[in-house]
Formats: structure tokens, C-alpha cells, sequence
């Protein structure tokens, strides 16, 4: 579920939470500059503990347009900013009081009288978190923090080089893996009547023997090269 410049995700999510059960939920993405760190964690949360662990977190930061054009929020660092919240978020989803002290945020804020604390709600499931990155310097936060990598926008032309070079420098820069990253390009679903040039294929799709349009969304099982679309898992008639 995406944001941009239209609804805002997770009203959306609690809703198709309550009208599934199996179907997997994610947040694609969160918007970084709109919300601050521990508002992202009470949301994800939130999202996981009513949809009994379905919820993945996408994050991204979006760009100056959106979030300078309509949020009037300044964009700047996108990595530092996304780096530190992917840390606050974690340590909120730990349970513990909350303490750091970065270059973007000070939790407590310096100089008042509050002191740490801790929310009252802890996630009863893993809640994994997934990044939307393009630039190099994301994509290599990706690999090295992040449990998935949310590949929107994804060219295949050229994706190693693109992608997936700066994925692997980030994953080893954290000693971690390929099977520690989980892979999701995106994709778009298609749906075309039936024409001429396809035949009298099922329900309007092409025959066999014909390329067919790719029909994905959501978290993938696969794992990284060659990366495939992502496929949808739950109830059939529940599916967004």
C-alpha cells in the first residue's frame, strides 16, 4: 500500500487487516519525513499486532517534491534519516526505554526534563523492514540493514550493475548474505479482454505459448539473483 500524494497507508491496511486472514500487508512505503521514528514503530506495530504478524514494513523516503511541494518539510540526508530510523524503530520494537543520540534525532530531546521511556505496546510478531531504494547509497543501506529491499521502479536492463552491485556492497559490509535479504521488485498487474491477436485464451489472458503480463505484488519467498516478482499470498477473494 503506497502513499505518495494520495491516501495515507495505514488507514488502508488496518482496514484490509480486518477483511483477511491470511493475505500478507505491507506498507509501500511509509514516508520517513512525515512521521517521526517512534510514531513509524507504534504504527507498525499496531498494523502487526492486529493482523496477527502480516504486517511488513515498507520505509522510503520519498523525494523533495513530495515532501518539501506538499509537506512542507525540508528533505535532507535521506540516508542519514533513514539509517536512524530503521535504528530507533528497532530499538522501540525491542521494548526498551528508548535512548540515542544521532546526528538527525535526540531521544529524549537534550536540554528538557524528560527522561527516556518506553511504549506501552510491544509487537506480539517479527515485524521485518523493507527499503525503498534507486540510489547507490541506499541501496547499500539496504543491504546492510534492511531484512528486504523494495525494488520499485525496478528496470530488469542493467540491474546488475544498478541494483544489485550496491546491494551486495552493503551486505558485506555487514557480514551478512544473500539469504539475509529478501528481494521484491515491482510489477504491474494487467488485466486485458480478449482481442483478436490473443484468441479465445482463459478469461481474456493470451494463449500459452504467448508472453503474458506479469500479475505481483507484495513480499516475496524468493531470494535475491535472478529476482522474480513477488507473489501474492492469502485468500483469493480477499486480494486487493
Amino acid at each position: 500500500m503506497a502513499e505518495a500524494w494520495g491516501s495515507d497507508a495505514p488507514s488502508a491496511l488496518g482496514y484490509y487487516a480486518a477483511l483477511t486472514k491470511r493475505m500478507l500487508l505491507g506498507s509501500g512505503v511509509l514516508q520517513l519525513a512525515t512521521r517521526t521514528p517512534v510514531a513509524v514503530a507504534q504504527t507498525a506495530i499496531t498494523l502487526s499486532n492486529l493482523s496477527g504478524g502480516r504486517f511488513l514494513l515498507g520505509l522510503g523516503v520519498s523525494g523533495p517534491q513530495v515532501i518539501e511541494g506538499l509537506h512542507g518539510v525540508p528533505f535532507a540526508r535521506p540516508p542519514a534519516r533513514m539509517r536512524e530510523t530503521v535504528e530507533i524503530v528497532r530499538r522501540v520494537f525491542d521494548g526498551g526505554k528508548l535512548s540515542y543520540r544521532g546526528s538527525l534525532f535526540s531521544i529524549p530531546l537534550p536540554g528538557g526534563e524528560a527522561v527516556p521511556m518506553r511504549l506501552s505496546t510491544r509487537p506480539e510478531h517479527p515485524v521485518p523492514v523493507y527499503l525503498a531504494a534507486l540510489s547507490p547509497a541506499m541501496l547499500r543501506l539496504t543491504g546492510e540493514v534492511a531484512d528486504g529491499w523494495l525494488g520499485i521502479s525496478f528496470v530488469p536492463e542493467g540491474a546488475a550493475g544498478a541494483y544489485f552491485a550496491h546491494l551486495d556492497e552493503g551486505l558485506a559490509r555487514a557480514g551478512r548474505t544473500h539469504a539475509d535479504l529478501d528481494i521484491c521488485q515491482g510489477a504491474e498487474a494487467v488485466r486485458s479482454p480478449p482481442s483478436p491477436v490473443w484468441g479465445s485464451g482463459s478469461r481474456g489472458w493470451p494463449p500459452a505459448s504467448t508472453p503474458r503480463p506479469s500479475r505481483s505484488a507484495g513480499p516475496s519467498a524468493s531470494r535475491w539473483s535472478p529476482p522474480s516478482p513477488c507473489p501474492i499470498r492469502g485468500d483469493p477473494d480477499s486480494r486487493a
